[in-house]
């Protein structure tokens, strides 16, 4: 049997690791965490890889303190190999059916179509207020100030532009978390049948293993290899005040209305129209169009410096 390759694409903290451990305890799949891979080849958008390309997407990936992969660059072939060809190489699993959640694979969604031709693609939704709830804690020490609303509302929009980008949703499968927990058999389901497997009552259990387990995240995902259970939809309710949660309902209230939650109606004050035009010049096309070639521009010269370095040895 071929190796079937399927993709989870999310919001940041989204709960795709939770998603993640579900579909790992399943006998034929193994679901990647995060590599980050795709954050590089994304933007580089190398069809092809030579062994010189080869080792340096293998430099970047383990510059890290953990390793993404066992495989060191000494042990690159002198073959020019495909994207796919040079993933199962790094990645080497007995499952036939192999997954990958880096949530910013949303952003390179046309390169891993074009890269992995049979591919099948999910999309986790999740209340932007419950996202907002877990960067607070996570990267902003709980601290509820204007900072943390324009970044955080910034990354947001981001993702979910890039998602509506998207014009052949319908060959993706769309659910939201606060379904996979509350009715998870039938979703956990419909993803099996969606990559071509078949659903497994291990998939409902507790996890064995964490996908964080020994790293510096692990304490961010505690509950994640736990049996799915619905403790953690509503909890933005109980982090933000009512104040709060009006005011992120205001400079969220396309998103949470178009990923098919409700948001009641807000009449704005001059502090929520002073940072929605914040945000705004933030999301700007020439604002975006600068970030993006700065990008591809840092990376170009950081293979630049590589190729140098390798001619030096």
């Amino acid at each position: 049997m071929m190796k079937k390759f399927f993709f989870i694409l999310s919001f940041s903290r989204s709960g795709s690791t939770t998603l993640g451990q579900k579909l790992n305890n399943h006998s034929d799949i193994d679901v990647i965490n995060e590599s980050w891979i795709f954050n590089l080849l994304g933007v580089l958008k190398w069809e092809k890889l030579s062994p010189l390309r080869q080792k340096y997407i293998l430099n970047q990936l383990n510059k890290g303190q953990k390793s993404i992969t066992n495989i060191q660059a000494n042990e690159i072939k002198d073959d020019t190999i495909s994207v796919e060809h040079f993933f199962q190489a790094i990645f080497p699993t007995v499952s036939n059916f192999i997954g990958e959640k880096t949530p910013t694979n949303l952003f390179y969604y046309p390169y891993l179509k074009a890269q992995f031709i049979s591919a099948k693609f999910l999309f986790l939704k999740r209340h932007p207020l419950a996202i907002c709830s877990s960067y607070f804690s996570r990267w902003y020490s709980s601290t509820y100030d204007d900072k943390f609303i324009i970044e955080t509302v910034d990354v947001i929009k981001a993702y979910f532009n890039k998602f509506e980008s998207i014009e052949e949703k319908d060959e993706i499968l769309q659910l939201k978390y606060e379904d996979l927990v509350c009715d998870s058999k039938l979703w956990l389901t419909a993803i099996a049948e969606h990559i071509d497997s078949e659903f497994e009552e291990s998939m409902l259990t507790e996890s064995e293993v964490k996908l964080f387990e020994n790293s510096k995240d692990e304490k961010h995902h505690q509950d994640s290899h736990k049996s799915l259970n619905t403790s953690h939809v509503e909890k933005h309710k109980s982090v933000f005040t009512p104040l709060q949660l009006q005011e992120l309902s205001y400079l969220l209230r396309k998103e949470i209305n178009a990923l098919g939650y409700s948001v009641e109606e807000i009449t704005p004050n001059s502090r929520l129209l002073r940072l929605e035009k914040r945000i705004d010049l933030k999301r700007s096309p020439v604002s975006l169009f600068y970030k993006t070639k700065v990008r591809l521009i840092k990376t170009k010269l950081s293979y630049l410096k590589f190729i140098l370095e390798q001619g030096f040895r």
